[in-house]
């Protein structure tokens, strides 16, 4: 009979509870890093029903109070009608999961001077479907491992670290009306 030393089966135990926690903790992530991808998606689409409001308005965007009631409905992408369930993030702790900052309800897109860097969209904690961002520390910090979902006001977007879109969006509301900074 052949003798099996402890030690042996210590290091079987080990080795084989890391492989299943670095398999458990890349399910975790590749979740994480799936619903950020499924907020970007939706992000997209409802920042390209606002760019097409605006086209539509002279390039004014809607009422931040009003935003997402402004573009329910809508079809921005063919066959793709913008829907209730598009404002809401699957990690949100409250009903609805994106804001528009207050400094851009009615603004012009023709008139903001770094549309690269104006936050149009972000992922906010906010109980409203018409979410209405007034502040950074309202942005969630633990939904998607510390990214946050971003869409800026030339269309482009992506997951950003959660310390970035705070200063992002700090900087997007102190734009004034006409989307000219006040200290940039």
């Amino acid at each position: 009979m052949m003798r099996v030393r402890p030690f042996l089966i210590a290091a079987g135990v080990l080795v084989g509870g890391y492989a299943a926690l670095s398999f458990l903790g890349a399910i975790l992530l590749n979740r994480d890093l799936n619903q950020v991808s499924a907020c970007e998606v939706r992000l997209g689409r409802l920042s390209l029903a606002l760019m097409h409001y605006a086209s539509d308005h002279d390039g004014n965007l809607p009422a931040a109070s009003a935003w997402a009631s402004a573009i329910v409905g809508t079809e921005p992408s063919l066959h793709q009608v913008i829907s209730e369930a598009d404002f809401k993030c699957p990690q949100a702790r409250s009903a609805y999961g994106y804001a528009m900052p207050a400094s851009l309800g009615g603004a012009s897109l023709y008139d903001l001077k770094h549309p690269e860097s104006t936050v149009l969209l972000v992922e906010y904690e906010t109980g409203s479907m018409n979410g209405v961002a007034t502040d950074p520390g309202a942005i969630p910090r633990g939904r998607h491992g510390g990214r946050v979902a971003v869409v800026y006001a030339d269309g482009h977007g992506g997951g950003i670290n959660y310390i970035a879109a705070r200063e992002e969006l700090a900087d997007t509301l102190k734009l004034g009306h006409a989307g000219n900074a006040t200290s940039r």
